[in-house]
């Protein structure tokens, strides 16, 4: 088996579906994610009883799509992740979020870079397309139902760069204390600021969230 197909193997295996569903017990535990959630079942529910076939097809094919540039970015996040914290503690990196804003939504979220990520800017452009094509034959009801899957798909979407990045960036720190043991502690200053711009703790925490435990 050459290099790159056991790498691809590895990377299936590893950053799947299973990985991006590992996110959504920390995904709902926030208010408001849980609050756009809730608003998201409600309206999926209105919109199976009071929208045509037609309609529907459209909205389930958006879903779709967006479900894969989910997984996608959380996929990229992760390696993103990686690369911040080897940058952060080979380099001396001072950005506060370890790269999070630069390495991932400069380059996967914000033209003209988002292009070189072929499918997924395919299919963000596909969605779009969509979505015009189905809001004129929405009346003002429907419109706001689906405004709600939107709403919950782009929350979903940004949760999974945040969730996958902070994975990516554990998993470089964890790749580089096994190497160099205390390397964490060394740099405890460091994970806890990046820790911090990435929302995992806050002012009046003293250590990250749970999510540390699982991925550490």
């Amino acid at each position: 088996m050459k290099v790159l197909d056991l790498l691809q193997t590895m990377e299936q295996s590893i950053l799947g579906e299973s990985f991006t569903n590992s996110f959504a017990l920390f995904y709902e535990t926030n208010q408001v994610c849980a609050s756009i959630e809730k608003q998201y079942i409600e309206s999926t529910k209105w919109i199976e009883y009071h929208l045509t076939s037609a309609q529907k097809e459209i909205i389930a094919e958006i879903e779709r799509l967006y479900n894969e540039n989910r997984q996608y970015t959380a996929n990229y996040g992760f390696k993103c992740g990686l690369v911040g914290a080897f940058r952060q503690f080979y380099t001396n990196n001072d950005e506060l979020d370890s790269g999070f804003q630069t390495l991932l939504c400069d380059d996967l979220m914000k033209m003209p870079k988002m292009q070189r990520h072929q499918e997924h800017y395919t299919r963000d452009c596909r969605c779009n397309e969509l979505i015009e094509q189905l809001y004129p034959s929405l009346s003002d009801e429907a419109d706001s139902r689906v405004l709600d899957i939107l709403t919950a798909w782009e929350h979903r979407i940004y949760h999974a760069a945040v969730y996958g990045f902070y994975c990516g960036y554990h998993a470089g720190y964890h790749a580089v204390e096994c190497v160099e043991p205390l390397s964490k502690m060394k740099n405890i200053g460091k994970i806890l600021s990046t820790e911090f711009a990435l929302g995992f703790i806050s002012p009046h925490t003293t250590g990250s969230q749970n999510i540390d435990h699982h991925i550490a």
